[in-house]
């Protein structure tokens, strides 16, 4: 009797301290596949004859260039990466003016030169205290050469020394067919190629103070007082930059941000054109070109729906027991036809046997070029409880 009560005892011990372990948690796998291409085919771009070209559409990691991509002279498109340089050295926010400059002799010397080499100039008078952010809108917005030359004395000690830097940083850019050989491009021997020129402006126009400073129409400095935008085309046509340069030897050559809204998205596309020799407004002829390139490429952005609210995308197995675990909301994100989508599962939270309908495990992440899109997981019915045998055996 004895033995008997022992092993009713002992088996109430195991019986009860099986209750008391916790339920088990689920396996999560992905049932939506891992990646999908986007229906169609990239669209064919018919590029401008006599020049070269290239696109980029950095949100989306496209980019697609014409043949016959040569090193040439770029003019002024020089100063896409003078800009880049000095705002990677000497940060700014937006509306913040940054450190000051005081104009000495040997730059007032600096613009009467370009004055007489009749390269685009700002007037400067000895004594006048500049901005950095002054300095960049003279040189981005009008271009001017002098600008230019002082920001990289002022970054660099020396022209030369800065030039140093810019052909680091293209390098490090993978702008295999750009040399620089000075910060405003009226040199020949500062030579590029339209692909190349929209790696540069990808990276800037990610900056929000370059991105700013390329959309002003004018600016107002102490001494020259009011100067206007050389950019082509800027204001129209959803046009909010970027950059454009002249010289006999590089042409007409415009670098051109198209933005619009895609299904409440902004989307951005920079257009490059290089070496427009055509007409007699060369630089108003490279904007047109470069406008009806990133005209087709940003319309042939489609939204693509991956997933409906509810619809299924993983499911959450145990004990034998299965549960779907849905979208909370509609997934759709913007990309070219035929460009790869990738999906991924974070499995936050992994729900125990008996968890209820809606309960949050997760997320799901959407990828194209470097859009990301995240929406949050829930089990789409509730995950049934062991029962009493399960539990115990």
């Amino acid at each position: 009797m004895a033995v008997i009560l022992a092993v009713f005892t002992v088996s109430g011990i195991v019986v009860a301290k099986r209750l008391g372990i916790p339920p088990p948690l689920a396996v999560v796998r992905l049932v939506m596949p891992s990646f999908r291409l986007v229906p169609g085919s990239a669209p064919a771009i018919p590029w401008p004859a006599g020049v070269q070209s290239a696109i980029a559409i950095p949100v989306l990691g496209i980019t697609a260039k014409s043949g016959g991509q040569v090193a040439q002279p770029i003019a002024s498109l020089t100063k896409l990466m003078t800009a880049h340089l000095v705002l990677t050295d000497h940060p700014l926010s937006v509306n913040e003016q940054g450190p000051s400059i005081t104009i000495t002799a040997s730059d007032v010397a600096l613009y009467e030169a370009d004055f007489e080499s009749d390269q685009t100039n700002i007037e400067v008078a000895a004594g006048e205290v500049l901005t950095e952010d002054q300095l960049l809108e003279g040189m981005l917005v009008h271009s001017a050469s002098n600008f230019a030359d002082l920001l990289a004395i002022w970054d660099a000690g020396s022209v030369p020394a800065f030039v140093t830097k810019m052909n680091a940083s293209a390098a490090s850019l993978g702008m295999t067919q750009t040399q620089y050989a000075d910060a405003s491009g009226f040199s020949t021997q500062s030579v590029s190629t339209a692909a190349d020129q929209v790696k540069v402006a990808s990276v800037d126009v990610v900056n929000p103070v370059f991105d700013q400073i390329v959309n002003m129409p004018v600016v107002t400095l102490p001494v020259a007082g009011t100067v206007g935008t050389t950019t082509p085309l800027l204001g129209n046509d959803n046009v909010v930059g970027v950059k454009s340069g002249f010289t006999s030897a590089a042409g007409g050559c415009d670098v051109l941000a198209l933005r619009e809204d895609i299904h409440g998205a902004p989307v951005e596309v920079l257009a490059a054109t290089v070496g427009d020799h055509m007409g007699e407004d060369v630089i108003t002829n490279a904007g047109l070109q470069a406008l009806s390139i990133a005209r087709l490429a940003i319309s042939s952005v489609r939204d693509v729906r991956v997933a409906s609210r509810g619809q299924p995308l993983a499911v959450a197995s145990v004990s034998g027991h299965s549960v779907p675990v849905v979208a909370s909301t509609e997934l759709s994100v913007l990309a070219w036809p035929g460009q790869r989508v990738t999906e991924s599962l974070q499995v936050k939270r992994r729900p125990p046997a008996g968890t209820p309908a809606g309960w949050w495990l997760g997320s799901v992440t959407l990828r194209v070029g470097t859009e990301k899109l995240q929406a949050a997981l829930r089990t789409g019915k509730r995950l049934p409880s062991l029962t009493f045998l399960q539990r115990v055996f």
